[in-house]
């Protein structure tokens, strides 16, 4: 699992998502050359199943959110390899442009404001809870993720309104379509980006629900693959999947895909690590754990 690839390598003690730089992603993708065999995310439980001893595991290679980053620099990579990808977005360019709330803090950080100017006062106290010295966008992202679901897109409107015209807003329409290019694929991220562990059956209904449509109209054909808002996930929220057609889910539990798996409760490794060589063990590990 990534997030953003860009030329240069995050800092994850002032960046809610920080990237991935493009050099560490060109390494991965040679590590997997080598050592793996990259298939499609939606064929992954049945290639772990069908593998025979001795042959090299399957992995997926999948992106979440709306970046601009998977056009510009991660698509370009994995054409010149020839290797399949699924981008799972939110379609948030689409019809009225919305913004992420980490995205929003994000800028408003980079400008000088205080976490007080930012966040209410109930998440700075549970992030600070939460943190051993100051307080940084980790601390913060897990007390915003625990926000109540109202209480969170109040604040997001509220920043969108400080911050939004210096904000990035997703993909338009053409560049997910070049992203969904028969190699590699566009899933479905979820319309707000609530975690729908925490969401009761309407709110989930219409996290799974709105805007699907309106993005599965921009790629000409219904979406199959999920990946949950977070990596949060639920027996409710697979079952809920699964009922709108969903066949292939995936979470962030950092585990290997096996056919005992249900195939609405994947799990994935996240991609965004120090060093090529801490990539490669987070694999190993999860394939001997499983």
């Amino acid at each position: 699992m990534q997030h953003r690839v860009e030329p240069r390598p995050g800092d994850p003690a002032h960046e809610f998502t920080p990237p991935l730089a493009v050099a560490d992603f060109e390494a991965q993708l040679s590590w997997l050359v080598r050592h793996a065999r990259v298939v499609p995310a939606e064929r992954l439980q049945a290639e772990a199943a069908s593998r025979r001893r001795g042959a090299r595991f399957p992995v997926a290679i999948t992106f979440d959110d709306d970046t601009t980053s998977h056009v510009a620099h991660a698509l370009p990579e994995l054409r010149r390899r020839g290797l399949p990808a699924t981008f799972f977005l939110n379609g948030i360019a689409l019809g009225t442009p919305r913004r992420y709330w980490w995205e929003l803090l994000q800028t408003g950080r980079d400008e000088g404001w205080a976490w007080s100017s930012l966040i209410p006062e109930a998440t700075l106290h549970a992030a600070q809870a939460q943190a051993s010295e100051a307080v940084g966008p980790f601390e913060v992202s897990v007390a915003v993720q625990e926000m109540d679901p109202e209480g969170r897109r109040e604040m997001t409107a509220d920043l969108d309104e400080r911050f939004g015209t210096r904000s990035p807003a997703g993909l338009e329409a053409e560049e997910i379509r070049v992203l969904d290019d028969g190699t590699r694929s566009v899933g479905w991220h979820g319309h707000r980006h609530e975690p729908l562990s925490l969401l009761g059956p309407e709110a989930l209904a219409a996290e799974l629900d709105d805007g699907r449509a309106e993005l599965e109209g921009v790629l000409g054909r219904s979406m199959r693959t999920i990946a949950y808002p977070y990596g949060r996930a639920s027996a409710a929220a697979a079952e809920a999947a699964r009922a709108r057609g969903f066949t292939t889910g995936f979470t962030t539990v950092p585990a290997a895909v096996t056919p005992s798996d249900d195939p609405l409760l994947l799990g994935r490794i996240d991609g965004c690590t120090a060093t090529t060589g801490a990539f490669a063990l987070a694999v190993a590990v999860a394939v001997f754990r499983a």
